[in-house]
């Protein structure tokens, strides 16, 4: 679990710094463009915050039992994967819609 965290987070650092410096040079994006490289950063941040999550919860925790303990962390730990569950699909949704408004701008099978 530590090697996809890891290459999750080199990813993440590596998309956003790639984004900033696309977006320096070209200020000129679309909109829809630009939503979706902001829908894709979300994406990945989700997903980095899911996997922390449950490796903690899964991998970590059978091993120290410090959750248990701390009441805070235990509900936080245990609730919050539901939510960024959600937060994850509505976006990867939206990107796919935006993606789709994208493609078939401009013909006869435009997306109304």
């Amino acid at each position: 679990a530590g090697l996809f965290t890891l290459l999750q987070l080199w990813l993440f650092f590596h998309t956003c710094y790639y984004e900033f410096r696309a977006y320096k040079k070209r200020r000129d994006l679309q909109r829809t463009k630009l939503s979706i490289r902001i829908s894709f950063i979300i994406l990945q941040f989700c997903a980095l915050y899911w996997l922390i999550t449950d490796t903690i919860r899964m991998g970590i925790d059978p091993w120290f039992k410090f959750l248990p303990s701390n009441e805070f962390m235990c509900s936080w730990l245990s609730y919050s994967p539901k939510v960024i569950c959600i937060i994850y699909l509505s976006a990867w949704l939206h990107q796919i819609a935006l993606r789709l408004q994208l493609s078939f701008k401009g013909s006869h099978l435009a997306v109304t």
